[in-house]
């Protein structure tokens, strides 16, 4: 069962598509940084953020769990997307 970390607070419209979604299970875990988010990431298959929370090369390294991580909101300044493609 996929697992999706909620790293920012998020409309309760998108909880409810993920509520109705089977086969999936969800955290909202807001506020982290360092290695807490690290972890929270190592943690599951996916993650949901919105601008509050900065996911660079530091919290993504050694990760590989990870396969998708969704930017809720425009623009992706937030997310460093080469280290997010090393990391596969």
């Amino acid at each position: 069962m996929p697992r999706i970390v909620i790293l920012d607070p998020i409309a309760p419209a998108g909880l409810q598509l993920l509520d109705a979604a089977e086969d999936m299970q969800y955290d909202i875990q807001t506020g982290l940084t360092g290695p807490a988010l690290q972890q929270a990431l190592a943690n599951a298959d996916g993650a949901i953020c919105r601008s509050g929370v900065q996911v660079d090369a530091a919290v993504l390294d050694g990760n590989r769990s990870l396969k998708a991580i969704v930017r809720a909101g425009v623009g992706t300044d937030n997310i460093d997307k080469q280290a997010a493609t090393r990391q596969g």
